[in-house]
């Protein structure tokens, strides 16, 4: 069943006809007939109405979602029809079908009244799509019964003329009656072979696939034509041929090539036959052996030929037909992909109307050659043989390529560059075997240009040949050793090897060493400043002191630096034991001991040098002789001046770590005991004989002790004592240090009052 969706597919391209007439046939007065003619009635006036048979087939829910919409319907007549012939009631169902399509022609009208009346009719509106192509009419050589007797002939089939303008054709005991018009002669059984008749398309498909290939091979014999250009090639130089070989050729093909071009998308195909004209500057094989070799009378492969298939392709693309045909449905992809909204149907428009060229060659018709290479064997007065490779053409005996003649200095005569050999001693060129090798270099030259080796007897360029210093020969230069004494040249067994240096000198340029014995070049001998012993160089040292060499058992080295000199010039140092140079070493201003430098430090009093190790360090890391030391009156300690200072409250010196750290400088532990925060009671019993001293001193008033701290030697008191006037309403407290040893009080005594956190001195 043929349903109204189908008929656009037989409008094609390039079709002359304005409007295609489609006819639904069934047989009368069958469930058919009741069916499908009240169905497509029913259809029919929809369309005439809404005109658009596809949106009442989906409408009417008989396409079953498939996007052809024919199969669906189809299928639904053809149940119906089965369901007749089972003697079931289709009445209802087919009531049922008609109802759908009535229901689809209103919904399409009601919508589309919606559409106009929201965005205007379409009464007007024009075509935009792309240019409708303009394909080259087809130009046939020959017409149907031309061609079809050609093809069979060219098919091996056996033809005979009959009467009334048939045709016999008998192949494989078979026999056809060909006619190539209608009406049909009704006595005999015949064929129609028309255009686009299912015999004649047959019949095409066979004469291409088969190949329609008119290959002339140009070369019967290559390989004897190609010998006998080899020969007369050979002879023009007046060289005696040998033998030749073919190495390898190339095919090239000249003439046309028939191509069958089909260009298709998913909805419409275009085919043509394009002839492609083929030179042999662009159809040609690669170089090989199998080249030589004739070519097949059936053959599958035209790139055996030379033929070039992409370049052949390009050609196809480029034609007329296809190339509008191409034009026409990618400008029409890009026009509906643009008015599709859905990804996947833009995905599935563009596959579907993007065209895929396909290529067959159908025949070949023109001539084939070869270029051929040949390897000539040949001599040229003389039995060494020259080898040249020569390219020929063997169809007219072309030489198309031969090495350049040029001329042998030698003989005089003009032969291929191959023969010829330079002379690496006058530069000139000359034929090979005239030219004599160096069996020692490999290097050419003219027979007059080479001797014989005075030491190997091979025969060598006179220039490689050099004069021994001791046997006066002519040698060979490979043979030969340089002095590195000397620079003399001698053979090898003229010459020992330096035990020192390694190099290579002559015999008499030798000497022996005094102090170990071995053998040395003579040009750097020296002797010892102090043994007078002689030897090689690198058995001797220079002294680091005197500068003067000295062998290497009369040295001394140095603990401190690792310097070497004689014996009996170290000095001891007398703080470390070491053995140093007397550079290196000091003596103490104070002791007169000699010491690396290193343990010696400066006064910064006065200046002299002394070992660190009796001087007196200050607390900023400067240093004084035990002569210019202090001693701290609290400590009793001795002390570099730069940390003794004089305490505002005693007058006394006394280091400055029993000090307060800011000026003015007071005794630390005498302050704490004014002020308060410390009540030591040391040495209490002497307390009694401190408050007498003070009263002594300060001639009248009582005093009474109320805290002593020692100093750090057990030798001073700092005390702190309760003294009271004006009976007794003001309260004095009294510092002062006194010394055990002498019971006597040092230093001044300081008077002042306390208040809550702090002592003031106060004058009294």
């Amino acid at each position: 069943m043929i349903v109204e969706q189908r008929i656009g597919r037989v409008q094609r391209l390039a079709s002359t006809h304005a409007f295609v007439s489609i006819y639904n046939v069934t047989l009368k007065g069958t469930f058919e007939d009741y069916i499908v003619g009240r169905l497509m009635e029913k259809l029919q006036m929809a369309s005439h109405a809404v005109g658009d048979v596809e949106a009442l087939l989906q409408g009417a829910d008989v396409a079953d979602g498939d996007e052809d919409g024919g199969s669906g319907f189809e299928d639904k007549i053809l149940d119906l029809v089965l369901a007749a012939l089972a003697g079931k009631d289709v009445e209802k169902a087919t009531k049922l079908a008609e109802k759908s399509i009535e229901d689809a022609k209103l919904e399409l009208e009601r919508e589309e009244a919606n559409i106009n009346s929201m965005l205007g009719g379409m009464e007007e509106a024009e075509y935009d799509g792309p240019r409708t192509p303009t394909l080259p009419k087809n130009e046939r050589s020959l017409d149907a019964r031309e061609f079809t007797a050609a093809a069979l002939k060219l098919l091996k089939v056996q033809l005979t003329e009959e009467p009334n303008g048939l045709l016999c054709a008998e192949e494989n005991g078979g026999r056809e009656y060909i006619r190539f018009a209608d009406p049909a002669d009704t006595a005999k059984r015949t064929t129609l072979y028309a255009p686009g008749t299912p015999a004649f398309e047959r019949l095409v498909n066979r004469v291409v696939a088969s190949g329609l290939h008119e290959v002339d091979d140009l070369d019967p014999d290559p390989t004897r034509a190609t010998r006998e250009v080899a020969q007369t090639w050979v002879t023009q130089f007046g060289g005696h041929y040998s033998s030749s070989e073919v190495t390898d050729g190339i095919r090239l093909f000249d003439g046309s090539a028939l191509l069958r071009v089909r260009a298709t998308v998913a909805h419409d195909s275009y085919e043509r036959l394009v002839g492609v004209d083929c030179n042999n500057q662009d159809h040609r094989t690669d170089r090989s052996k199998s080249a030589v070799n004739p070519i097949p009378k059936a053959f599958d492969k035209p790139q055996s030929l030379g033929i070039d298939i992409d370049r052949l392709q390009r050609a196809a693309l480029s034609d007329d037909g296809i190339s509008e045909f191409s034009r026409f449905y990618l400008e029409r992809r890009e026009h509906e992909t643009a008015r599709a909204s859905d990804v996947r149907k833009r995905k599935k428009l563009e596959d579907e109307f993007t065209p895929r060229v396909e290529m067959t060659l159908v025949g070949l018709d023109g001539r084939l050659h070869r270029e051929i290479g040949v390897k000539v064997r040949y001599t040229i007065d003389s039995e060494d043989e020259y080898e040249s490779l020569i390219v020929i053409r063997p169809y007219d005996k072309s030489l198309i390529r031969a090495p350049e003649l040029g001329l042998c200095s030698k003989s005089g005569k003009s032969v291929p560059d191959q023969c010829l050999a330079r002379c690496d001693v006058t530069g000139a060129y000359a034929l090979r075997h005239l030219l004599r090798k160096s069996e020692i270099t490999g290097r050419l030259a003219l027979p007059e240009f080479t001797i014989l080796c005075g030491h190997s007897g091979k025969r060598i360029l006179r220039e490689e040949a050099e004069l021994s210093a001791v046997t006066g020969k002519l040698v060979s230069a490979e043979f030969l050793k340089t002095s590195a004494v000397s620079g003399k040249k001698a053979e090898a067994e003229h010459f020992r090897t330096c035990a020192f240096t390694k190099s290579d000198v002559l015999i008499d340029e030798l000497a022996a060493s005094e102090i170990s014995g071995k053998e040395f070049r003579s040009d750097e001998a020296m002797q010892s400043s102090v043994s007078e012993r002689t030897g090689h160089k690198q058995e001797f040292i220079f002294c680091h002191e005197t500068r003067r060499p000295i062998a290497l058992d009369e040295a001394e080295r140095c603990e401190i630096t690792g310097h070497r000199v004689r014996a009996g010039i170290l000095e001891r140092c007398e703080l470390t034991g070491k053995m140093v140079l007397p550079i290196g070493l000091e003596a103490c201003s104070l002791t007169g001991k000699r010491a690396l430098k290193r343990y010696f430090v400066s006064s910064s009093l006065s200046g002299r040098r002394l070992l660190e190790q009796i001087a007196q360090r200050s607390s900023t890391g400067t240093f004084c002789a035990p002569s210019e030391r202090q001693t701290c009156a609290w400590s009793g300690r001795a002390a570099h001046p730069d940390d003794i200072r004089t305490c505002d409250l005693t007058g006394l010196s006394i280091h400055f770590e029993f000090l307060t750290p800011q000026a003015p400088y007071r005794l630390k532990a005498l302050v704490e005991i004014l002020i308060g925060i410390r009540r030591n009671t040391d040495a209490v019993e002497r307390w009694p004989e401190i408050a007498g001293q003070l009263t002594s001193v300060k001639n009248g008033g009582k005093y009474q002790v109320e805290a002593a701290v020692m100093s750090p030697d057990n030798r001073l008191l700092a005390t702190s004592s309760k003294s009271k006037a004006m009976f007794g309403f003001r309260v004095y407290q009294v510092g002062a240090l006194y010394d055990i040893s002498t019971n006597t009080i040092i230093g001044r005594i300081c008077v002042g009052k306390r208040d809550r956190e702090n002592w003031i001195e106060v004058a009294r």
